[in-house]
């Protein structure tokens, strides 16, 4: 028999138990429907080395049901398997076990937080000072990409057009610079995600597949890399000693104290003073001394404390107990570097001054050095710069006009 639509309704609503089949060529299968009192299902009957086999196609009544002319599609590609000389049942529960393993298989598949995360542990692990940076960035920021990105979304499903899409919401924000310095920990954490399940060392208990680096194709900021040249004045230099610490003028002494010692000690980064240790300082040596996982170049590094910087030291001492020598007011944790430039831009609007930041200070100490003559080579030992001319790239700004006319008198 040739099913119709009105017969097959009408055998339905008699909920009489029963199996129908629908007429079809010999050895092809045909497609039957099977009748319970609450139930109707489409079949699919056919013989397998001479044994009759009958596998479910779908409902053919309520919900997930098939009308007739989509049970035959069905029924039709049943048969093209059986003509390939393949078992459809078999089939079917060898395509539902392969998505079963694939499902199973994303489930465990890392999210972006857990990326973030272990790489943010990792860098703990390996001493690099900046993984509290990179965690308000990736994790803990107001504006963290893993909120943006989505904290449960897994780890290789971010696209590209993902991360342009974040990093453009900082740039649009104003700040060019921080879109480049999340690009940079961003793929850090990608290549550390595709890394370390090949690591034949150090093995990873979550699997994130990461099959490329989204962030890879993210071009670098040039603007936003663009060296400074900004060197402060002498006017600029004795105002964070006499109009910073007047009242009303929106700086703290805490942060004032900071951009003091940076002008006193000279050698030191920004983040060095902002994050100093009370246990780093040997007044009566007249010593500061730096362990390699506080450096940005990993290396110990010992600078001289005249007496002005012993005295700002001591005075800061004296006003806290905290393991820090610049705490915050509301935590334990040292004050923050955004701090230091909020204030610095209060200050500057309330007198209508041009803007400089804290990094400023130690291109102005380069500087002023090199224009009092001392060579490159001293330079670099005292700002902890090494040898790969970094220093004078970012930090000096002077013309060297006292070894050239040096150079001069001697060449006459």
């Amino acid at each position: 028999m040739n099913f119709t639509v009105k017969q097959i309704e009408k055998v339905i609503r008699s909920g009489k138990n029963q199996i129908l089949t629908e007429d079809a060529p010999k050895g092809t299968g045909k497609l039957a429907l099977r009748v319970r009192k609450y139930s109707a299902e489409w079949l699919f009957q056919y013989y397998v080395n001479g044994k009759r086999k009958m596998m479910k196609v779908a409902n053919a009544h309520g919900a997930g049901s098939l009308t007739l002319a989509a049970a035959r599609a069905k029924a039709d590609e049943f048969r093209a398997m059986l003509v390939d000389g393949v078992d459809p049942k078999a089939e079917l529960q060898r395509q539902e076990a392969e998505a079963e393993k694939e499902r199973r298989e994303l489930e465990s598949q890392g999210t972006v937080e857990q990326l973030f995360r272990n790489y943010i542990e990792d860098l703990k692990h390996r001493g690099k000072s900046t993984w509290a940076q990179v965690e308000r960035s990736l994790l803990t920021g107001k504006y963290n990409a893993a909120k943006a990105l989505g904290r449960n979304v897994k780890a290789n499903q971010v696209t590209t057009a993902d991360i342009k899409k974040y990093l453009g919401s900082i740039h649009r924000r104003g700040s060019a610079s921080s879109a480049d310095h999340t690009r940079s920990y961003l793929h850090s954490a990608y290549q550390y995600g595709m890394v370390i399940e090949n690591d034949y060392v150090q093995e990873s208990d979550v699997n994130f597949s990461i099959q490329f680096n989204p962030v890879a194709a993210i071009r670098v900021d040039k603007q936003a890399k663009k060296v400074g040249n900004r060197v402060l004045s002498e006017d600029e230099i004795r105002s964070i000693f006499n109009e910073m610490t007047v009242p009303g003028n929106h700086v703290s002494l805490s942060v004032a104290r900071v951009l003091q010692l940076m002008v006193s000690v000279g050698g030191a980064r920004v983040k060095e003073c902002v994050e100093a240790r009370r246990d780093e300082f040997d007044l009566e040596q007249k010593r500061w001394n730096l362990t390699p996982d506080r450096t940005k170049n990993d290396k110990f590094h010992a600078l001289p404390l005249s007496d002005r910087a012993i005295r700002i030291i001591e005075a800061q001492l004296k006003d806290n107990d905290s393991e820090f020598l610049f705490p915050g007011t509301k935590t334990a944790k040292p004050i923050m570097y955004t701090s230091l430039r909020q204030a610095i831009t209060r200050f500057h609007k309330k007198h209508d001054l041009e803007h400089w930041s804290p990094r400023d200070i130690r291109r102005t100490i380069r500087t002023k050095l090199a224009d009092a003559g001392e060579p490159d080579h001293r330079l670099d030992l005292f700002l902890n710069h090494g040898r790969s001319g970094v220093g004078q790239k970012h930090y000096d700004r002077s013309l060297h006009l006292k070894i050239k006319d040096q150079d001069h008198d001697c060449a006459g």
